[in-house]
C-alpha cells in the first residue's frame, strides 16, 4: 500500500472555507464602518474640546469673546446672535475670522482652521448675554456616540433630545 505525505485538495479546500468563514464573522462583528465613524466622532469632539477650551481663555484674558467688541478688538470677528435656539456653524464664512483671531493671539494652532471636514460639523451657541456660557456642539456619526447620554441636546447647546432615540441630538463642550 502507498501512503502520501500531505493534504489532499479536498482537505485543503475544507479547511480555507472554514478559515473564510471565520473570517467574516470577525468582519462582521468589528464592523469597520462603524469604527471610522467612532474616528471621526473622536476628531470633532477633540476640536470642539480644543476651541472651546480656546474661547475660554480668550474671555479669562480679554474679558470678551472674539465676537464681542471690546476695547482690545473695537471690530469683532462676527454677529453671534446670543439666545436660546441660535448657533454658529464653523463651516459659515462669518466665524472662520473669529478661528483666525483665537490663532493670531496664540489660543488655537494656526492648522486648526485648515480642517475644513471636521470644523464644518461643529456648531457655537452662547444661551444668555455676551458673557454667558459658550457651547461648542457637534453631531455624531457613529451608534455608540449618537446614544451616549451626554449626546442630549440639539445643536443650539440647549434644546433636550433623547439620546439614540432621533437624529440630530449634539454632543457639546460645556
Amino acid at each position: 500500500m502507498k501512503f502520501s505525505k500531505g493534504f489532499t485538495l479536498v482537505e485543503l479546500l475544507v479547511v480555507i472555507g472554514v478559515l473564510g468563514i471565520l473570517a467574516l464573522g470577525l468582519l462582521a462583528t468589528i464592523d469597520p464602518l462603524e469604527q471610522f465613524k467612532k474616528g471621526a466622532d473622536a476628531n470633532k469632539k477633540a476640536s470642539a474640546l480644543e476651541l472651546h477650551n480656546a474661547l475660554t481663555r480668550y474671555y479669562t484674558i480679554h474679558g470678551d469673546f472674539p465676537w464681542v467688541v471690546s476695547t482690545s478688538f473695537p471690530t469683532p470677528c462676527m454677529t453671534l446672535v446670543i439666545g436660546a435656539g441660535n448657533q454658529a456653524s464653523l463651516a459659515s464664512p462669518g466665524f472662520l475670522p473669529c478661528v483666525i483671531r483665537l490663532q493670531d493671539v496664540g489660543e488655537l494652532k494656526t492648522t486648526f482652521s485648515s480642517q475644513a471636514k471636521i470644523l464644518s460639523g461643529l456648531y457655537v451657541a452662547q444661551q444668555t448675554s455676551s458673557s454667558g456660557p459658550v457651547t461648542v456642539c457637534y453631531d455624531p456619526e457613529s451608534k455608540a456616540e449618537s446614544s451616549s447620554p451626554q449626546t442630549n441636546v440639539k445643536s443650539d447647546g440647549v434644546t433636550a433630545c433623547t439620546p439614540g432615540a432621533s437624529t440630530g441630538c449634539y454632543w457639546c463642550a460645556r
